[in-house]
């Protein structure tokens, strides 16, 4: 152990002091490791013993999950020692996802040191190795407690990113449907327990007793996707009004046996889209627009049409392997991947900024009434983790002994993270124009990095 924290000082960004008691021990399945498991416990955030490969007196090779695993939360890790003298020698961590890059990040500092300058390096070493390209902002009320932006928005005219630089929000789009829904509930136009088909152009008798609360909170029992396989590619660039998405969704047949028992759904939102849309007696993006883009002081939010220009739009960029040796690894863009307009369940457009006044104005009465608001923020169902419950348009996490609010969006060239701590009210956002794990894996270290503030 003390020569894993001598290594891990070496290796971490200038200043910061660690001592044993930042590992802290996790149970490990694999007690034939043995002294092995020390490492196991790197950033404080433990990892779950998958795959062990190679296991000598001098070198180890695994393949782990971390603790609280968010889209790709799975890991290679390798370590050698020399067994002669007792010392460390190489220590790598790297996200499966990523592949042959590995990375070595800063560790945690202890509460006297500032954490921000350990976040600073820690996006600056991702940006460095191509990791992350995006924008970070921590905020609670009027203060900002912490903001980083890195690397590239359009790489044709090699725009670098800012503050008012305007991401894809995958599912982040959610909140504001489901936003929009409890306005309308506000206003008397449905009730949370109504059948949504009592709300819709027309009946569709296999969605019969399915109900408004159950859609939001993913238990009306459709599934996933909107647009898989061929469905994807023969629709994807026709995605630009309601009628469309409903023209999708009106042939999707739920499930029973899913019904009232969670299973995420873009499905369910479209719909509640098309619900809200009937209410408002509006277009739904017109209605987004006018409840709550506009009162929520989100200038910067839209539902673009990606074949139109935005100056201040970023542009989602993959990895493109040519062969799996190949060490150049080129970005492309995403335009061809990706639908030409979202909707009610996600693609949305909007800067770091939007977002933290968004939950600003769920939080201080502009969107919502305080009977709404209650809603909002204590309505959950149980999800298939133990420390995630399922909300309207958000979910409710507990992680590092904290409660959040929480929502994640994600899909090519597109990742973006939201937290939002119920007992400091810190608002957390990272947007990236980079794929997952990239913000995720910012906003995790950024939840650790908090649990030291």
């Amino acid at each position: 152990m003390p020569e894993l924290v001598a290594f891990l000082q070496a290796t971490s960004a200038p200043g910061l002091h660690l001592e044993e008691s930042d590992l802290v021990p996790v149970p490990t399945a694999h007690p034939e490791l043995g002294d092995w498991a020390a490492p196991l416990v790197y950033l404080n955030r433990g990892l779950k013993v998958e795959t062990v490969h190679e296991h000598t007196e001098r070198r180890l090779s695994i393949t782990a999950r971390e603790r609280h695993p968010i889209v790709t939360g799975r890991v290679r890790l390798t370590i050698e020692v020399d067994p002669d003298v007792g010392q460390l020698k190489r220590f790598h961590l790297a996200s499966v996802h990523d592949g042959h890059r590995f990375v070595t990040v800063p560790t945690r500092p202890e509460a006297r040191v500032s954490v921000w300058s350990a976040a600073q390096s820690y996006i600056d070493t991702l940006a460095t190795h191509d990791l992350f390209s995006g924008c970070v902002l921590l905020r609670r009320g009027p203060e900002t407690i912490f903001q980083a932006c890195a690397g590239i928005a359009n790489q044709a005219s090699q725009t670098r990113i800012g503050a008012g630089t305007r991401f894809n929000l995958a599912s982040l789009t959610k909140m504001f449907t489901a936003v929009g829904v409890l306005r309308m509930v506000q206003d008397g136009r449905l009730s949370l327990q109504d059948e949504i088909n009592d709300h819709l152009p027309q009946c569709v008798d296999s969605w019969r007793g399915i109900t408004v609360h159950e859609l939001l909170t993913h238990t009306g029992g459709f599934g996933p996707a909107v647009l898989t396989g061929d469905l994807h590619w023969l629709w994807k660039d026709r995605c630009r009004d309601m009628e469309t998405w409903w023209d999708l969704v009106k042939r999707c047949t739920p499930e029973r046996e899913m019904h009232r028992h969670w299973h995420y759904s873009n499905v369910g939102y479209v719909i509640l889209g098309v619900i809200l849309q009937h209410a408002a007696q509006k277009d739904y993006f017109d209605t987004v627009r006018e409840l709550i883009f506009k009162p929520a002081g989100m200038h910067g939010a839209g539902f673009d049409e990606i074949d139109f220009d935005h100056p201040e739009r970023a542009t989602g960029y993959e990895l493109h392997i040519r062969h799996p040796t190949d060490l150049a690894r080129p970005r492309r863009t995403h335009v061809r991947e990706i639908e030409v307009r979202g909707g009610p369940h996600g693609y949305a457009y909007a800067n770091a900024m939007d977002l933290v006044n968004f939950i600003q104005a769920t939080r201080n009465g502009t969107l919502l009434d305080e009977a709404r608001m209650h809603l909002l923020a204590s309505t959950f169902v149980p999800t298939n983790r133990s420390d995630s419950q399922a909300g309207y348009g958000v979910f409710k996490v507990h992680a590092d002994d904290r409660d959040l609010l929480h929502m994640s969006g994600a899909g090519t060239g597109i990742s973006a993270w939201l937290d939002f701590d119920l007992s400091s009210e810190l608002t957390t956002v990272v947007l990236s124009n980079y794929g997952p794990p990239a913000a995720h894996r910012v906003g995790r270290e950024l939840r650790s990095l908090l649990t030291r503030v």
